[in-house]
């Protein structure tokens, strides 16, 4: 496949491809403009659904104006460090990136998500269904305090100043993404 999607609404993408075989984060938990070139090549099975695991390529996306909402990994962690800050309505202006696919991996290259009530540094890969190794930097700072910062290179420097917890998400016994204190170890 390759594919170039403009300015299509997430939720409805990640509905129409039934998550692109992974659970983690959902039609249910996205919302935004998104755009992105893709070059993948899969199996499908007779009933045209994608076959698991089958998928290998790139794609480079985009997503402006967007939400993560009711996300439980980061609600559940804001219940404990940021209480004041609303988790389950993440907003967020530009997030882009591109992922390589690799069968039942996704690998992440380094990417800056700036939203509402955190700025995180992510990368790693992630398993679809183990696999799972995230490392996220997360500085406590609230990103609130620089909505008037017009300066690019100011406003990175304020970014990354403060405290910064950094986490790594794995796969837990029951299958599902965990978050844990710690650097973890590099990503392949």
């Amino acid at each position: 496949m390759d594919a170039d999607i403009r300015q299509v609404q997430v939720d409805q993408l990640f509905h129409a491809f039934e998550n692109f075989g992974q659970d983690g984060i959902t039609a249910q938990n996205l919302r935004g403009v998104f755009s992105a070139k893709a070059k993948v090549t899969g199996g499908m099975k007779e009933d045209i659904s994608i076959q698991p695991h089958s998928m290998n390529g790139a794609v480079t996306f985009t997503l402006s104006r967007g939400a993560l909402l009711d996300f439980k990994p980061l609600v559940n962690v804001g219940k404990f460090i940021f209480r004041k800050r609303d988790m389950s309505n993440i907003t967020f202006e530009k997030i882009s990136n591109t992922l390589d696919i690799r069968g039942n991996k996704i690998y992440i290259h380094p990417m800056l998500i700036a939203s509402s009530v955190l700025n995180v540094e992510v990368e790693g890969t992630y398993g679809i269904p183990k696999g799972t190794d995230i490392k996220l930097k997360v500085p406590l700072r609230n990103p609130k305090k620089d909505e008037l910062v017009t300066d690019t290179e100011e406003l990175n420097k304020r970014r990354k100043s403060g405290i910064v917890i950094n986490l790594h998400a794995v796969d837990g016994d029951d299958g599902k993404v965990k978050l844990k204190l710690g650097k973890g170890i590099n990503p392949e």
